[in-house]
């Protein structure tokens, strides 16, 4: 009989190399597949979104000052002017005139909103609290549940304070993901998450609103806020169920949380918390695989460089829409009915992209650079498992198969030497 030592030997190391690889191509979703579950994230991180320039918040409050001066009693034109303010970085005049609002009719939800965002944004997280609670008790539907979110935010904030001081990163470790909540995700599932752990699509639901509550901040405070950043990264971390993909045991983010981690640290201004986000974004890649050229694990430096062509694409359009407004407001037209007319549609990154390499590709380029996204689908997690199920199976059959023989050998082997000895017995005895 052939030995199974050889066989054996090979089946190990073929495993050894092959489980390594499916632990790769489980978490080898594209940047795109991403984006299809959390539509919005990468425009909203990058800055293509629909919004206005400095200057148009600079006309609106002369406008809302003038309308106001005409008619005092007009309410919305009281959140137009302190939002304006707000944006210009103006939170102390904005809460001053939000609270001029609410002498005129008090308790109405909006301003209560508005306050505890403009209280936050100007250093005053402990009183935003119970301004976002007084919010929640008017309209706690309101914003698709945002000011919950908002205040749990402010809430996290403070329960890592030190020596009284908010630190720049609320939470400087690695994120090194399994799937599981971190930072401020973590925060939010011991005290919104279902009290069963085994509750998945409980938990999965509570962390699509705590994403929605987080990019609405994003959306109508400001975009380029790092701790808005950060707590952003740590939800798209989260695995989430989705019954619209394939993907249901791996729906985290990992691409688009990096990107927001990145973005955090092109915005701060202290040098450890620019290091303490990068090391966010390097560990997030962890076991991520690219296909860019190939099949590869994704590198900080190859993601980033893909960032920067897509914060690049932002600014553009940007740029775009600030010289429309600025033109605009030159020629005396009213900046908002042209904006509203111009821009009515989400602008998407990618479309400018796809449009320059569609001209720009030379054809000798090879293929896998020029189309980044594989000619073959990844194979999905369950089809991933089963083939190293098969793989265990297998080895354990070789591995009983090949004990069994030695078992077989040894009792061969011990068979003679147990007769030899009772015939050496036998004669003993008999000649005494």
């Amino acid at each position: 009989m052939p030995s199974f030592k050889p066989a054996l030997v090979g089946l190990v190391v073929c495993c050894c190399f092959f489980v390594p690889a499916l632990a790769c191509i489980w978490d080898s979703d594209t940047l795109e597949m991403e984006r299809q579950r959390f539509p919005t994230v990468l425009e909203i991180i990058s800055g293509k979104f629909l919004r206005h320039s400095n200057e148009f918040y600079q006309w609106r409050i002369k406008d809302r000052s003038a309308k106001l001066s005409a008619n005092s009693e007009k309410l919305e034109y009281y959140d137009d002017l302190a939002v304006a303010f707000s944006k210009i970085g103006q939170h102390a005049k904005a809460i001053e005139t939000i609270l001029k609002k609410n002498k005129i009719k008090p308790d109405v939800y909006e301003t209560y909103s508005n306050l505890g965002t403009f209280q936050f944004f100007n250093g005053q997280i402990e009183e935003s609290i119970p301004t976002i609670e007084k919010a929640l008790k008017i309209n706690p539907d309101a914003h698709f549940g945002r000011e919950i979110y908002q205040k749990l935010l402010f809430e996290y904030m403070l329960s890592v304070r030190k020596d009284g001081m908010i630190p720049s990163t609320l939470n400087p470790s690695p994120r090194y993901s399994e799937g599981y909540p971190q930072g401020f995700a973590d925060f939010i599932m011991k005290h919104r998450g279902p009290s069963d752990t085994g509750k998945a699509l409980e938990s999965d639901a509570e962390t699509r609103k705590a994403l929605k509550g987080v990019l609405g901040m994003m959306t109508f405070a400001n975009h380029e806020a790092p701790i808005l950043l950060e707590a952003l990264g740590d939800l798209l971390l989260i695995n989430i169920q989705d019954s619209r993909t394939s993907y249901q045991e791996n729906g985290d983010a990992k691409m688009l949380a990096a990107r927001a981690y990145l973005k955090a640290s092109y915005v701060s201004t202290e040098e450890a918390a620019k290091k303490a986000y990068r090391t966010m974004a390097q560990s997030a890649l962890a076991m991520q695989v690219s296909h860019v050229a190939g099949q590869h694990e994704m590198t900080l430096d190859l993601l980033e460089s893909q960032f920067r062509q897509e914060q690049a694409e932002a600014d553009r359009w940007y740029a775009k829409v600030r010289a429309s407004e600025l033109d605009w407001i030159s020629k005396g037209e009213d900046p908002e009915a042209n904006f509203s007319k111009t821009y009515y549609k989400n602008p998407e990154i990618g479309v400018e992209t796809r449009l320059e390499n569609s001209e720009t590709i030379n054809p000798a380029t090879p293929a896998a650079i020029q189309n980044p996204k594989p000619t073959v689908a990844p194979p999905s997690s369950r089809t991933s498992g089963l083939v190293l199920v098969a793989l265990c199976l297998l080895a354990s059959t070789f591995v009983s198969v090949y004990l069994a023989r030695k078992a077989s050998q040894r009792s061969a082997t011990r068979s003679p030497r147990r007769a030899n000895s009772r015939e050496k017995v036998s004669g003993g005895t008999a000649s005494s």
